[in-house]
């Protein structure tokens, strides 16, 4: 009676069946019965935690430290602050309880602008001593850059114009076409500073740049007055 009676028996990694003759069977591999038990010790991560993982990965990867410079930083927290009403009121203000840490951020930011125009004479000082950049590579950018971009500065304006997506007011139109005539920022010249390449072509079109911005930046300015007055 009890013959075919059957005795299930578990162990830590798979469900068995023991029959009365001493003859197991696997559950996983029986199709009718007991409920399978699938523990293939490869569990799937969830979606949250693979995107907590890449996270992490981005925030300790170079690249990213790379990119959030120190300037970038104090950038971000100066807009979250000026955002801010209670935030702002506390730091900004003569009767602000913090005012003395922002007198002394302004102190330390007022150093930045001779900063700079140390960095722009240094960079400029090594664009002198020449470099391997063959002069129709300089001469092609130079065209571009002072040039063709101010051109195509005027062109996308008046697009933006046309469709309305820009106001009609003459200075704010001057302001954004001059922004296509001015020379390229200093940051460029820091980051390849940072990054340890490219130092010396980039202070010789640099250099070459900024003397020819003598005779273009005027131009373009007288010519960007008559074209929104």
């Amino acid at each position: 009676m009890y013959a075919n009676n059957e005795v299930k028996e578990t162990n830590s990694n798979n469900s068995i069946i023991v029959a009365a003759n001493g003859c197991t069977r696997d559950v996983l591999h029986d199709p009718v019965g007991l409920p399978q038990i699938h523990n293939d010790g490869n569990q799937k991560v969830s979606t949250t935690v693979k995107f907590k993982q890449l996270f992490m990965k981005i925030m300790r990867s170079g690249s990213l430290r790379k990119i959030f410079a120190p300037a970038t930083i104090a950038a971000i927290v100066g807009f979250l602050i000026g955002i801010a009403t209670p935030i702002r009121k506390t730091f900004i203000g003569d009767s602000a309880p913090l005012h003395v840490i922002y007198s002394a951020a302004e102190l330390i930011g007022n150093a930045g602008i001779p900063s700079i125009t140390l960095i722009v004479g240094a960079n400029l000082l090594k664009g002198l001593s020449g470099s391997g950049v063959r002069p129709s590579v300089i001469i092609g950018i130079l065209i571009i850059r002072n040039i063709f971009l101010p051109v195509s500065g005027i062109g996308v304006i008046k697009a933006a114009k046309h469709l309305s997506l820009v106001d009609e007011d003459s200075f704010y139109l001057f302001t954004l076409l001059i922004q296509y005539a001015i020379p390229p920022a200093m940051n460029i010249g820091t980051i390849s500073q940072m990054l340890g390449s490219g130092e010396s072509e980039f202070s010789m079109i640099m250099l070459w740049n900024y003397i020819l911005a003598i005779f273009t930046l005027t131009f373009w300015i007288a010519f960007y007055v008559w074209l929104v007055i």
